[in-house]
Order: C-alpha cells, then sequence, then structure tokens
C-alpha cells in the first residue's frame, strides 16, 4: 500500500476557476512527474458550517511509493513546481508513511468518496498504547457504529521529510464516505460523543470510547472529491 502526501491551500476570493483550471492542467502533473509518485486527486471542504474550522479549502491528496517518501519530497522540492497568485497565504504539504492496510466495510465499493481526514498525536510516552488502540477498538468502532464510514487507513508521519517540520501531528487516518453522505456520518459522529459524555456520566461503557493514551488536541477536516483521480504513469504515457 502506498504512502500519502497532504497538500492544503486556499484559494483567493473570486479566482477559484482560474486556480482550479491551474492545479488541473498545470501543477498536479507537475508534481506527479516527481520521483515515486503515484497519483493523487484534488478534494475542497465538503462542510463549511460556522462551527467547523476547515483552515484549508482545497486537499490534494497524493499516493507515494512506500518507503519513499523522503526521496519523492526531495524531487518534487528539486522541479520546484512554481505557484499561482491565486493561492492565498501559505500552502502546506504534509508526508505520511502508512501504519497497515486500508480497512474497509463488505460492499465499500470504489468511490468517489468524501474524505474525513484525522489528525492526532499520542500523549507522550504512549504511543504503543495509543496504536494498540486505535487499530483494534477505535477504527472497527466507526466502521460499525459510524453511518456513512466505509473504509479506514492510519499513517504515521514521515521522519527526514523538508515538509514536515511544519507538520505538528503524528498521525494520519483517513476514512472514506460515500459521496455526498459527509453530512449523515458528522451527525452520527455527533451523536457518538453526547452517547460518550452520557455513558461516561452513568458510570458504563460508551459505544465509541476514547483512550487516554490519545493527546487531547486533534483535528477533524471534511473533504469532498472534485476531480477524478490521475496515475503519474498515465500522464508520463500521454
Amino acid at each position: 500500500m502506498p504512502d500519502v502526501s497532504l497538500a492544503f491551500t486556499n484559494v483567493r476570493a473570486g479566482r477559484e476557476d482560474a486556480f482550479n483550471e491551474w492545479y488541473d492542467s498545470d501543477h498536479l502533473p507537475q508534481v506527479l512527474a516527481a520521483d515515486h509518485m503515484i497519483g493523487g486527486r484534488r478534494l475542497r471542504v465538503a462542510i463549511a458550517d460556522d462551527d467547523l474550522d476547515h483552515p484549508y479549502g482545497f486537499l490534494a491528496l497524493y499516493d507515494v511509493e512506500s518507503g519513499q517518501t523522503v526521496a519523492a519530497s526531495r524531487s518534487v522540492i528539486e522541479r520546484r513546481p512554481p505557484l499561482t497568485d491565486d493561492l492565498d497565504g501559505t500552502p502546506a504539504s504534509w508526508w505520511f508513511e502508512e501504519l497497515g492496510p486500508r480497512r474497509a466495510v463488505d460492499g465499500a465499493g470504489d468511490g468517489p468518496f468524501d474524505k474525513l481526514v484525522v489528525l492526532t498525536n499520542a500523549v507522550p510516552g504512549e504511543d504503543d498504547a495509543f496504536n494498540a488502540w486505535y487499530d483494534q477498538r477505535h477504527v472497527p468502532d466507526l466502521l460499525e457504529k459510524i453511518d456513512g464510514v466505509v473504509a479506514a487507513q492510519r499513517f504515521r508521519r514521515a521522519d527526514g521529510v523538508p515538509f514536515n517540520k511544519s507538520c505538528p501531528w503524528g498521525y494520519l487516518a483517513l476514512y472514506d464516505i460515500p459521496r455526498g453522505e459527509a453530512r449523515r456520518a458528522l451527525d452520527s459522529i455527533v451523536w457518538s460523543r453526547a452517547e460518550r459524555a452520557e455513558a461516561e456520566r452513568a458510570g458504563r461503557e460508551p459505544q465509541v470510547p476514547i483512550s487516554p493514551a490519545m493527546a487531547e488536541d486533534r483535528l477533524s477536516w471534511w473533504y469532498t472529491e472534485i476531480a477524478p483521480y490521475v496515475l503519474a504513469e498515465a500522464l508520463a504515457t500521454r
């Protein structure tokens, strides 16, 4: 299974069409021309409610050959793909290595999917307990009990990648949700949080418990696909 690179961007008001044209026809192919890049897709924020913090409106999600994040990131830097003036603020590029294979429910299908991007850290010194809980309990809980979540895969921040100096998150989980179902999945997660608080007050086991090995600060960002997956190999043979 591949490693991943996440490129988060914002666009200046009124420039979305020009930005999307540049990204699809220019920037994405240039990034995919770097060594060890497999393919990529583009997404934008799926749920833009005022109570959800989404600091980046757009996400490009790239697949990278397993174990090659350092070499791939250096190849991207060497190529220096030019940026557009339509960008608003500084982009973020974070690179992660897979922790295990994608796990899916029966009938999950091949997409397209909305994506729930979850960024977390372990409590210092508790990485082993955190990963054991996440793999053995949390992912199965979400696949079984959260409406709309049909697949999940976990990653850890890649060491030695220059871009990752700006990444404060040690772990990434990507959840697949059938396109258009992000709101249903969010409502189910809100239910799980309320049920957990009620269970804790009652002194019983919650439906979706949270491990004390996970640091309190964490982020959940919701994106929906806006351009189909592009294989680097397909670009090279055009």
